[in-house]
């Protein structure tokens, strides 16, 4: 992927690492590596779940989605400012940069997976290295998400990406 400036990654963010606690994760895209980064704490979509608890897309509920919608953009906010404070480091400072980022070179991924959304909207990313298996998922997405995100990483990761 030509970039006009090397240093600078591609950011993808509002990623969920599952677990007891819910981390969200930005995915800096460099021309070698990748390096996921916790930039926030809790899901990264409220207003899906405060929209469900009451009954779907009507009522109660719609005013619940609108609420969690306010809630969702100022964490997004919060965490691609984050994303952008660590923009003028290299790859390895801002992989030590908080013991939950880490590192992974282009070069040690087999494949990378990207599934869905299904009904949910839910897309899981799945990283296979020779070592670990890393597994995220991006909520609250699309067909059109589905398939930016494809192309993005295919541009860093040709033939690697299925």
């Amino acid at each position: 992927m030509e970039n006009s400036n090397a240093n600078q990654p591609v950011v993808l963010d509002g990623f969920v690492k599952p677990g007891f606690i819910a981390r969200v994760y930005s995915l800096l895209l460099f021309p070698s590596c990748m390096v996921i980064c916790k930039t926030g704490n809790f899901g990264a979509s409220s207003a899906g779940s405060m929209r469900a608890s009451m009954g779907g897309n009507v009522g109660d509920g719609a005013i619940l989605g609108a609420i969690g919608e306010i809630f969702d953009s100022a964490r997004r906010n919060k965490r691609m400012e984050k994303a952008a404070s660590l923009l003028s480091k290299s790859p390895e400072e801002i992989a030590q940069s908080d013991k939950r980022n880490f590192l992974i070179r282009h070069i040690d991924i087999d494949k990378v997976e990207v599934k869905g959304p299904n009904f949910a909207g839910e897309i899981k990313l799945r990283i296979h290295t020779s070592s670990k298996t890393y597994k995220l998922r991006l909520d609250g997405q699309n067909k059109s998400s589905q398939k930016f995100l494809v192309k993005t990483l295919s541009e860093y990761m040709p033939g690697k990406v299925f």
